[in-house]
């Protein structure tokens, strides 16, 4: 008998009016960090048929205002169904969230000089589907 392993991968897209992208410092005399802000959620049912409440979602935006959830560019299970969240795959950090609608919108900061956040910045600037 083989086994076979999956892993689950959740997307959620966002159309180019739902993401921006600008630079701005988060402390008076820090420095300046490009920012990412974009929809990460919402009360709608996903591919897999999950879907979270509005109360659900709202939980959520104060853990994200907090300023302590690492951004990873690429996040979840591999296929071998260990977690994918590490240190150097971290590109920045969420600082906000807010309900908008039946949507969750998120703001993250890109570490600076993440060569791998600046990167995904510029797609998104530059109008890709990321």
């Amino acid at each position: 008998m083989q086994t076979v392993t999956t892993h689950t991968t959740k997307t959620l897209s966002a159309r180019a009016a739902e993401v921006k992208v600008w630079k701005s410092r988060l402390v008076k005399n820090g420095p300046e960090v490009t920012q990412i802000r974009t929809k990460i959620s919402s009360t709608t049912e996903d591919r897999d048929g999950d879907e979270f409440s509005l109360a659900g979602l709202e939980s959520m935006v104060p853990t994200l205002k907090s300023g302590k959830v690492p951004y990873y560019l690429d996040h979840g299970l591999t296929e071998q169904g260990v977690t994918r969240y590490g240190a150097l795959d971290m590109i920045g950090a969420w600082i906000n969230g807010e309900i908008v609608g039946n949507a969750l919108y998120a703001t993250a900061f890109i570490e600076p000089g993440n060569v791998a956040g600046e990167t995904l910045a510029r797609k998104i600037g530059a109008g890709l589907p990321v």
